[in-house]
């Protein structure tokens, strides 16, 4: 990052001017420096995957090697859960080198390059989306064509999310995705994922919920488009947070959009619903679920506790009565250290 500051030119005149002044002044320590706050706001336009999340980047060259390091090893794992029968290994297995030399081809294989959301349609994309409105050709299925697709999201966006970033739950996910869903459905995810369109979100979600009543196949949508989208968009908050509140039981295809819920809300009533929902949870679907259903109650009573935290002290700066508000934070505070105790004594001793 320095070293590119150090190549990259000046911003602004007023930056330029403000260097020679430095230099001139001869500023007793040499490795202090300026920068503008649009070049900043370059530098912070990091990738999640590799640097972290805003509030806790890590740019230290080492963390960084090693990061990219395991992204890569990922790429040659996971490409074995999209097509067992790949023979190759490394990135350029999954992406191309030429990717404009596929649309000639009369067929497309899962490893073609796998486009990400927000970018505009290139030959290739026109390729697959001819394919996706006809019949599949030269024997690749439709959903193996937007299995290919889902990965790709799933790889690029979700190195946030707890749920999505486990293999044994994108595993899962995917092969959910295969065995279960129809062609129709299918094609809808594809819509969702070739259109970006922030505006186009909550229209997509109704649709989903008005043609397709099935919670697995609802919660799979909806996670495309939250992991597209995230909460930028208020409307489909909105929905989210309705549709969400309406759910009796927790279903495994939930989780992602659970560990997001509890990252990015502070109602209170949505937390209360995710813990309900954590506690009465069905424990069959899948071995992997009893133990992330524990780590997710452990993340929901701890925003709780942050939540309560945070009314208390809201309450004092406005002179308020805090009686009732600190025997919640208390009740809170002990389930937290219970749900703790008990994903240690379960889990970690396992390992």
């Amino acid at each position: 990052m320095t070293h590119f500051r150090q190549l990259s030119p000046p911003t602004s005149d007023c930056e330029d001017s403000t260097q020679a002044s430095d230099r001139e002044a001869g500023l007793p320590n040499d490795n202090t420096f300026t920068i503008s706050v649009r070049r900043l706001k370059i530098y912070n336009n990091a990738v999640a995957s590799v640097f972290g999340s805003t509030a806790n980047r890590n740019y230290n060259q080492k963390h960084i090697d090693k990061k990219l390091d395991q992204l890569l090893s990922m790429v040659e794992k996971d490409i074995s859960i999209v097509n067992p029968n790949c023979s190759k290994h490394g990135p350029y297995s999954v992406f191309k080198a030429n990717p404009a030399a596929t649309a000639t081809t009369s067929t497309t294989t899962l490893t073609d390059p796998l486009p990400s959301p927000g970018h505009s349609m290139s030959s290739a994309d026109e390729n697959t989306a001819n394919i996706l409105s006809s019949p599949p050709e030269g024997g690749t299925s439709l959903i193996d064509i937007i299995q290919g697709k889902i990965f790709g999201i799933l790889w690029f966006n979700c190195y946030g999310n707890m749920i999505m970033n486990r293999q044994e739950y994108t595993t899962w996910f995917i092969n959910k995705t295969r065995s279960s869903l129809t062609t129709e459905f299918v094609r809808f995810l594809g819509k969702i994922i070739d259109d970006p369109d922030i505006n186009m979100a909550s229209c997509l979600f109704n649709e989903c919920i008005a043609r397709w009543n099935c919670v697995d196949w609802q919660s799979i949508a909806i996670t495309m488009l939250v992991i597209i989208h995230g909460y930028t968009c208020p409307n489909l908050t909105k929905l989210l947070r309705m549709w969400f509140l309406q759910q009796k039981s927790l279903k495994f295809s939930m989780y992602p959009l659970v560990n997001f819920i509890i990252n990015n809300t502070q109602d209170m009533d949505v937390l209360y619903h995710c813990n309900e929902l954590l506690g009465d949870a069905d424990l069959f679907e899948d071995p992997y679920q009893d133990e992330l259903t524990s780590e997710l109650h452990v993340l929901v009573t701890e925003r709780l506790v942050n939540s309560w935290k945070d009314r208390i002290l809201q309450q004092l700066c406005s002179c308020q009565d805090t009686t009732l508000s600190c025997s919640q934070l208390r009740y809170w505070q002990l389930q937290l250290k219970c749900n703790e105790q008990f994903y240690k004594d379960v889990y970690t001793m396992q390992d």
